[in-house]
């Protein structure tokens, strides 16, 4: 809810909001223009990066207990690492500004803009595309203590141990991955230093699931 202060000259109106945070630069942009329509005059989001070791079962989920947790759901950070400046957090830092300073802005030109600052001027389509989709898988279902499913096998596993993980949930995480795959294989030579760091995450994503957490998902015969 929007928080408002009232003065003889003016009546100031603040709007919180967690998109920045945990999600992509779509709900930002919705946000944003939810604010615009409300006549609020701050649009606030979240981008607490904060890193602490769980001491109890956090959002009921036992797994998380003894384990520190990564800013952002960024599990390729070390303890003391900045997480501010990593690729999926300076998406959602440029669509915040974007879309604040213009709630209203074409998606079109929210991406040339993005591309032009994460891969230079005139950058390759399906660069931010691909970007842009990998954002959101690692947005996807994160919550404030717990990564998104897809670059969480421990997640997953207790899912698993609950009967959360049905097969077409399954399915959909085995689809992710091989679209994260093929993310990772288009940018593997590139010399450009953000489609790098792309791949650099993607395959980050993909090893989560080698050995015994590949049976995570495995597809069962019938």
């Amino acid at each position: 809810m929007p928080s408002c202060r009232h003065s003889r000259q003016s009546c100031t109106c603040e709007w919180p909001a967690r998109s920045p945070a945990l999600r992509s630069p779509e709900a930002i942009q919705s946000g944003a223009q939810r604010a615009k329509r409300a006549g609020v005059t701050g649009y606030v989001p979240s981008l607490e990066p904060f890193s602490f070791v769980a001491s109890h079962a956090e959002e009921g989920e036992k797994y998380l207990v003894g384990k520190r947790q990564a800013p952002f759901g960024l599990g390729w950070l070390k303890p003391d690492e900045m997480p501010l400046n990593e690729l999926p957090v300076r998406v959602n830092r440029i669509a915040y500004r974007e879309f604040s300073r213009d709630p209203d802005l074409p998606l079109d030109e929210f991406k040339r803009r993005l591309g032009d600052l994460i891969f230079g001027r005139h950058a390759d389509p399906q660069a931010v595309k691909d970007l842009l989709q990998l954002q959101r898988y690692l947005a996807h279902a994160r919550t404030w203590c717990q990564a998104s499913p897809v670059v969480s096998p421990e997640r997953v596993r207790a899912m698993k141990e609950r009967g959360e993980l049905k097969p077409e949930r399954a399915a959909d995480l085995r689809a992710a991955l091989e679209r994260i795959r093929g993310i990772s294989e288009r940018h593997r030579d590139s010399t450009n230093a953000g489609t790098r760091q792309m791949h650099q995450i993607a395959q980050w994503v993909l090893d989560q699931w080698a050995g015994k957490n590949a049976e995570l998902l495995a597809e069962r015969s019938k």
